[in-house]
């Protein structure tokens, strides 16, 4: 976990360090989400805010909590926050809001290092929400890395390059695929995790108290996962999963 806070500790551009969904397609649809639910009397929270852009889309709410366990991006956060927001530094594992809050937003920052670090994530989370409350989660796509790597193949074949391609693409695959539940770890030490639909509505049953559970995708560009090409125009973008989850009372 060092290794990670030494990452973003020192990160300056967060544009071309990471995938921000503030700067992507699937923007408008998730501030849409947010303006739905913020009311003068709603409290909320931006866990693992990263820089801290979504913070300004809560501003209306009375309680504003940002959260994220690296120094560096609660300062960069800082810069760009509602005058009444109160920072946390705190590891989403470790979770422990002063109230639970009537919004929660979480945008690809569930990225555990195990299974056994998901799970307890998500409980941390769904337990940080008032019953009745809202969770907005966002997170990488599995199906959405697959999905890329079929479709760069499928336009390498119309090119005569099926025997080529079929060799590099399975290479990369190997290579992206550090083992095979999602966990991905790149040159830099960090890791990300691809979660498959299925496993998050899993792992969010065994977490407890999901009482509504809507997903939805969350384009991002095709320049996020392969060069860009005329043909991509063509086909569907990659994606992240969003869900919007309804919390029950405790169990």
């Amino acid at each position: 976990m060092s290794t990670r806070i030494e990452f973003w500790n020192r990160m300056d551009n967060y544009e071309e360090s990471i995938i921000s969904l503030y700067h992507r397609p699937g923007t408008s649809q998730l501030l849409q989400r947010i303006a739905a639910i913020v009311t003068p009397e709603t409290t909320a929270a931006d866990i693992g805010c990263g820089h801290g852009y979504f913070l300004g889309e809560l501003a209306s709410a009375k309680r504003i909590l940002a959260v994220d366990y690296a120094q560096n991006s609660i300062d960069q956060a800082r810069t760009r926050a509602p005058r009444h927001t109160e920072f946390l530094l705190q590891h989403l594992a470790e979770l422990a809001l002063p109230e639970p809050v009537d919004l929660a937003l979480c945008f690809s920052a569930l990225m555990p290092e195990n299974h056994t670090q998901a799970l307890l994530m998500l409980e941390r989370l769904t337990h940080s929400i008032k019953a009745g409350g809202t969770l907005l989660l966002v997170v990488p796509a599995m199906e959405s890395l697959l999905y890329v790597i079929n479709q760069v193949h499928y336009h390498e074949v119309r090119q005569g390059r099926e025997k080529e391609s079929i060799s590099q693409r399975m290479s990369e695959f190997l290579s992206t695929f550090n083992n095979p539940l999602g966990y991905v770890r790149s040159s830099n030490g960090q890791v990300t995790k691809y979660w498959l639909a299925e496993e998050i509505v899993s792992q969010l049953q065994q977490a407890g108290r999901t009482m509504g559970l809507e997903q939805f995708k969350v384009p991002v560009t095709w320049r996020d996962y392969a060069a860009e090409a005329d043909w991509q125009q063509a086909v569907q973008p990659p994606w992240f999963w969003g869900w919007q989850i309804t919390c029950g009372v405790e169990s």
